[in-house]
């Protein structure tokens, strides 16, 4: 076990796929595992383990935000031994050359957060690790699924976002989300492999109204991007 996780050491896999919402989780480890197992639930932060065509995979959950989001990438990396984690979440279009449902494979992520500052030092990017990202990009050419390749800001809070929209846009952003540098800033640290995909679920634009989108389908649209991630990882458990 970890100092917020209760899994015993040997219960999570080399690869993780991770998500903010412990029922999002839940709902992909049911669908996309065989014999999927419940690991981890302190905090209501489910983790799950179970097989993707012989391939040990974990599906675990890290909140909301880069305060909740570092310590379980942390404790993944660090106490888990975890070798690959892809985050799989939603975001928010900056721009309108982009619609509701887009999926994004994120290349690099802009921050000027100073919440992980002793990883990041002065660096504002952070990049997905490149076999990864590539990978990713491999598996929607795969299954025929649409992507874009884009830099993410990520924010420090959801709402109250006018000023930080402007920064993001003006540092080449197209999406906006809350973890990617995080994720991508430790992994460098470590030497570890990571990725995001997102899932556009809002527009972060001035007098635009985004469209009514349900639970079930925030939960449930992100079927493609759980199916990439999980091939990407069947490829890269064979090189």
């Amino acid at each position: 076990m970890s100092r917020h996780l209760n899994a015993p050491l040997n219960s999570i896999g080399q690869y993780v796929i991770i998500a903010g919402n412990p029922e999002r989780t839940e709902a992909m480890a049911k669908k996309f595992l065989t014999n999927p197992k419940l690991v981890s639930t302190n905090r209501l932060a489910y983790i799950y383990t179970g097989d993707y065509h012989g391939l040990k995979v974990s599906f675990a959950t890290h909140g909301i935000g880069l305060g909740s989001a570092m310590i379980y990438f942390h404790e993944l990396f660090i106490d888990y031994q975890v070798k690959a984690i892809i985050r799989v979440g939603t975001v928010g279009a900056l721009t309108l050359k982009n619609k509701l449902f887009d999926i994004f494979n994120i290349k690099d992520a802009f921050s000027k957060t100073n919440s992980c500052e002793e990883i990041t030092g002065t660096k504002s990017i952070f990049s997905a690790e490149l076999e990864i990202f590539s990978l990713i990009k491999q598996a929607a050419e795969n299954r025929k699924i649409k992507i874009f390749n884009e830099r993410v800001y990520s924010a420090d809070n959801f709402y109250y976002q006018k000023k930080q929209r402007l920064l993001a846009v003006e540092n080449g952003c197209s999406v906006v989300e809350m973890e990617s540098f995080g994720l991508f800033a430790l992994a460098e640290k470590l030497g570890k492999k990571a990725g995001v995909l997102g899932m556009v679920v809002d527009f972060v634009i001035p007098n635009v109204k985004t469209p009514e989108t349900s639970f079930q389908d925030r939960i449930t649209g992100l079927d493609k991007c759980y199916l990439i991630a999980l091939d990407a990882f069947l490829n890269l458990q064979k090189k």
